[in-house]
């Protein structure tokens, strides 16, 4: 069966009824009906947002999403050597360090053959064409992206 991990950021997007997230999930989770699995690492970053113990919603979502995931992969040996291969060869490349989540997020993803979903050009495009991540950014405009959090931030100031 196929495999797909949605990056913490798509997560989000999707709380938050970005269209490009509601559809980049609805095509991946239910249509083609791919296992969705998720790194402890993401139950980690979902679960330390600042708000979340003020807004139970936010905690109850995050939450849902977690129950939702047909797998939640522990960092294991070979994860964590292939993150640690995979930091060395981005600091190579770039002449900078790939934040250690990425690095686990991204060796989760290779190592169990899945598509990863994920607005993080910055970090994923070389080791999608480099390391063979399988790597999709569903967000198809980045100003529009901008745009609808700062509304969204003007409508709860």
């Amino acid at each position: 069966m196929a495999s797909v991990i949605f990056d913490t950021n798509i997560y989000v997007f999707h709380s938050l009824k970005y269209q490009d997230a509601l559809q980049v999930w609805n095509e991946y989770a239910v249509i083609k009906n791919y296992d969705v699995i998720m790194s402890i690492i993401q139950v980690a970053e979902l679960l330390s947002f600042s708000k979340i113990e003020d807004i139970p919603a936010i905690k109850i979502q995050r939450e849902k999403y977690i129950s939702l995931a047909d797998e939640v992969v522990l960092v294991d040996d070979e994860i964590a050597r292939k993150a640690a291969e995979i930091k060395r060869a981005w600091n190579k490349h770039s002449g900078k360090n790939l934040k250690l989540p990425d690095a686990l997020i991204a060796a989760t993803a290779i190592l169990h053959d899945a598509v990863l979903i994920s607005n993080n050009n910055r970090d994923f495009l070389y080791l999608s064409e480099f390391h063979g991540l399988k790597y999709v950014n569903p967000i198809l405009n980045q100003d529009d992206l901008y745009n609808f959090v700062e509304n969204l931030k003007a409508k709860t100031e």
